[in-house]
């Protein structure tokens, strides 16, 4: 307030200046993004160029701790501005969790902002614009008004700078589950970008329509066509950015193993996947992917595991592959149980892992484990 009063400019920039260490040391959590914001858009960004490229330089730093959600709330400027902004946003990357502050408040000096950090971007109550008239719309036996009607609800987004509040999400998102199976292909792909921004808008909260949708979403992989099969992987993205992966773990194993899906899909299901556990470092949920991909192995998509299986080519001999993990899991009197030789460890001593997942606790012991795993230890190479 005291900056937004002063007629000296020089203030101004350098007041900014000092805004912009004090975020690279302490971070967003005890700021009011919303109030900053605006500070930067009423004063900062239309003052002299010292004090506008400080405001720009501000907005970046910002970007780097809250990420692309801020830009929706500088959409409304001339062209010049949000260029200089995007240059800003280049040079501050989001960093997501990764993103620590330098230094810390103490508890005892502190004084709290309430609602502050990313969450004091405020998310809009979109329930008043999910009219009758919009879910009558997206169920019109004509594809041109469904059509429109999708672009409705891209508009309220947009309006809302995909920010969003779960109120009336149910109500939504079940209209847009129909068009998951329209028969026509462009009103589907429209339908699952459209998903996937209501994903990112509402973030976390999104958890509690997985079961309305997800499975929905997924099935689209069964499609022929491989653009379809991209904007359902986009969809996606969406989704475990919003609510990350432990989440959707029982859908997307269960959609691994779904005749119905296409080679094809599966296939692009498990690249997918295994892009997502690379960038975990922890993720006892992982293990739930084992019973599909075995079962994969197994069936009709081999070769295509296979080749998922080794990026530098190091397996070979599919059919060999095959015929050794069928051979092993179906031995009833496996000779690895109860002897040890040198290639063979001991499994005498059971032990039993309890793994955690959101939905489910399930056991597995060691020697299971250690079963399987010989399977692959004795694959032909």
């Amino acid at each position: 307030m005291i900056m937004k009063e002063h007629k000296n400019p020089k203030v101004l920039s350098e007041g900014l200046l000092w805004m912009i260490t004090a975020i690279e040391d302490f971070g967003v959590s005890h700021l009011k993004l919303k109030d900053v914001i605006d500070f930067c858009k009423d004063v900062g960004l239309h003052s002299n160029a010292a004090t506008r490229n400080a405001t720009i330089k501000l907005i970046g730093v910002l970007h780097k701790f809250v990420g692309p959600d801020i830009k929706g709330f500088l959409s409304d400027l001339k062209p010049a501005l949000l260029s200089a902004l995007d240059a800003a946003y280049e040079k501050n990357p989001f960093e997501g969790t990764s993103s620590i502050p330098k230094r810390t408040v103490k508890a005892s000096d502190s004084v709290c902002v309430s609602g502050g950090g990313l969450d004091s971007l405020p998310r809009e109550d979109i329930s008043g614009k999910i009219t009758p008239a919009l879910l009558k719309g997206l169920e019109s036996s004509d594809w041109k008004i469904r059509l429109e009607s999708i672009e409705g609800v891209n508009k309220i987004l947009e309006e809302a700078n995909k920010r969003i509040q779960p109120t009336g999400a149910g109500e939504l998102f079940g209209a847009l589950r129909c068009r998951l199976y329209d028969s026509n292909k462009n009103i589907i792909m429209s339908t699952l970008s459209t998903v996937g921004a209501v994903a990112s808008s509402m973030g976390p909260a999104v958890e509690k329509s997985c079961k309305g949708i997800l499975s929905n979403i997924l099935k689209c992989l069964g499609d022929n066509k491989k653009h379809m099969r991209e904007c359902a992987l986009n969809t996606l993205d969406a989704w475990v950015a919003a609510i990350h992966l432990e989440k959707m773990v029982p859908y997307i194993t269960a959609s691994l193993t779904d005749a119905k899906i296409c080679a094809d899909g599966r296939k692009d299901l498990f690249d997918w996947s295994s892009k997502q556990l690379k960038a975990m470092k922890e993720f006892p949920e992982a293990l739930f992917f084992l019973k599909p991909a075995a079962s994969a192995m197994m069936g009709n998509s081999l070769a295509i595991v296979i080749e998922r299986l080794r990026p530098d080519g190091g397996l070979q001999g599919s059919v060999e592959l095959g015929k050794t993990i069928t051979t092993v899991l179906s031995t009833k009197n496996n000779p690895m149980l109860g002897k040890s030789n040198a290639a063979t460890p001991h499994f005498e001593d059971r032990k039993v892992f309890r793994v955690k997942s959101s939905r489910q606790e399930s056991l597995m012991s060691s020697q299971g484990i250690g079963i399987q795993s010989q399977a692959l230890i004795n694959t032909p190479y």
